[in-house]
């Protein structure tokens, strides 16, 4: 049995979620990718719809009143939740993405919000109310089947829901403007019915068998939502940047955009090769995200801004000097060494002659 908490929504799972990829179990799947939308939303312009302070003690004192009056009073929690983030870059100054009116539920919005807005606002807001309700109690069950000695034996897991704590919001039909296919969780609860149903030492009787091969495959191309997890997770950047980001990589062409799925153009690799042989401390994961902790810093007023940039500038100036006394054919040289085997690979041979 266990015991399962939402906490509000973060501006990076926002922006995550606007590009396809959140961990929302009951996100609405978006038709388009809204970075702007969900940068919109994040801050304080769209129609008062959503702010990004942490929730005050009256705030959620409004929540768990709301709560009481749709859901019940044993769903509001006993006393104001408070969540922090356990991960790098933890971003305490953006915790809470909410409402600014708990009470304006997502279906009065339908026809003032484009759709992609109004998704995203109903997540906000489904998140909020939930976070300050009681956690969701789900039972697990684990059977294992196996022959008369036990040479072979099959497990089978399932998950139903005993008491539904937060996950109530989520079936609130009334107070959305956009329903959500709930065939998977029936299914589901079928299964862990029939499975709960089970004894020890109960016969079983083999109606189908289907043997599955399966391979480890490669790690997957980045989407943008899983590109913006990455960062975070590497301390880079911050929740008002990821979107402007990936926007500049797709308008300078060094990436495109197919199915949700980014593919670097080869633009976009040599850049990359240029700048990661030249630059390679500027260049390095470990840099930005010191540098971002720096900046952080500064706006604490912990370390003093001039003396920060003098450095910085001390170093990069120093590439760029470099770099300016770079030939163009030293350029060139070392984009065949990186590139060559890939842009040579129809060529019989490795000697990369010229066909006559």
């Amino acid at each position: 049995m266990w015991n399962f908490l939402y906490p509000t929504i973060m501006s990076c799972q926002l922006v995550r979620a606007s590009a396809g990829m959140c961990d929302e179990v009951h996100s609405p799947r978006f038709d388009s990718c809204c970075w702007l939308n969900a940068l919109r939303l994040s801050s304080a312009s769209c129609g008062g719809c959503g702010q990004h302070p942490e929730v005050s003690d009256e705030a959620a004192k409004d929540i768990r009143s709301l709560v009481a009056e749709r859901y019940g009073s044993n769903l509001a929690s006993d006393g104001v939740r408070k969540y922090f983030k356990k991960v790098k870059n933890a971003q305490e100054a953006h915790e809470a993405i909410r409402p600014t009116d708990i009470r304006r539920l997502p279906s009065m919005l339908a026809g003032v919000l484009d759709e992609d807005s109004l998704k995203l606002y109903t997540l906000i807001w489904s998140r909020t109310m939930a976070c300050q309700m009681e956690p969701a109690t789900i039972d697990q069950i684990q059977v294992d089947i196996g022959n008369a000695n036990e040479s072979v034996v099959f497990r089978s897991t399932c998950s139903g829901v005993e008491f539904f704590g937060y996950q109530a919001v989520y079936k609130d039909v009334e107070a959305k403007a956009i329903r959500v296919d709930e065939n998977e969780g029936n299914e589901r609860g079928e299964v862990f019915k029939a499975l709960s149903s089970l004894k020890a030492g109960d016969p079983l009787y083999l109606s189908l068998l289907e043997l599955e091969q399966h391979h480890t495959l490669p790690p997957s191309r980045y989407s943008e939502g899983a590109l913006v997890k990455k960062l975070e997770e590497l301390g880079i950047g911050r929740p008002s940047t990821y979107a402007i980001t990936m926007k500049v990589l797709q308008d300078r062409n060094y990436v495109t955009v197919k199915n949700r799925v980014l593919y670097p153009e080869f633009r976009g690799r040599m850049v990359s090769a240029f700048l990661s042989h030249h630059f390679s401390e500027v260049t390095d994961y470990s840099f930005t995200a010191d540098m971002e902790t720096e900046l952080d810093n500064v706006s604490a007023g912990l370390t003093e801004w001039k003396g920060l940039l003098k450095d910085y500038w001390t170093r990069f100036s120093m590439y760029c000097n470099r770099v300016s006394n770079v030939h163009i054919h030293q350029v060139e040289k070392m984009l065949e060494k990186k590139f060559g085997d890939f842009l040579f690979s129809f060529l019989p041979d490795k000697s990369r002659t010229c066909p006559s």
